[in-house]
């Protein structure tokens, strides 16, 4: 690689030569005047350092403290409802819960003389289960349809 002269303003773009079997070399082209403008500009705008204003950094401190304290009120509060949403659906478990059958227990027949029929009802076996848990398996359930269909 050349040593370029420091006076000299030129701007070297590194390119990727693939057909090169050297993998670290490089072709030198000199930007187009409109992208110098630019580069020219966005470093004018960005690299420099900002002015210090402590007044300024003071109140950004101060708000950044503010909405560290807010986000964690709100946090700990929606925890706390949470908890008591959580605790009440589990206390009242009988009336907000779902009976799911697992398989047949038995069969109730009944012969019916009027009609000279027999009537067989299904006897089916339940569990209980209880809405967090149901929600909890819809919430996969719904995660793993949507990992599927993503695919």
């Amino acid at each position: 690689m050349e040593k370029k002269n420091s006076s000299e303003k030129k701007k070297i773009i590194y390119e990727w030569d693939v057909k090169s079997e050297n993998k670290f070399s490089y072709t030198e082209k000199e930007l187009h005047p409109r992208e110098k403008v630019f580069w020219n500009c966005t470093l004018a705008k960005y690299l420099y350092p900002m002015d210090e204003n402590p007044k300024e950094e003071e109140r950004i401190s101060l708000a950044l403290i503010d909405l560290r304290n807010r986000a964690v009120f709100a946090f700990s509060f929606l925890n706390a409802i949470f908890i008591l949403f959580v605790f009440i659906l589990q206390l009242h478990k009988d009336v907000f819960g779902v009976d799911i059958p697992i398989g047949i227990a038995g069969y109730n027949r009944t012969f019916i003389e009027e009609e000279n029929v027999w009537h067989v009802e299904t006897v089916w076996l339940k569990t209980r289960m209880d809405p967090i848990t149901l929600c909890l398996v819809v919430f996969f359930g719904a995660i793993l349809v949507i990992q599927l269909i993503g695919r």
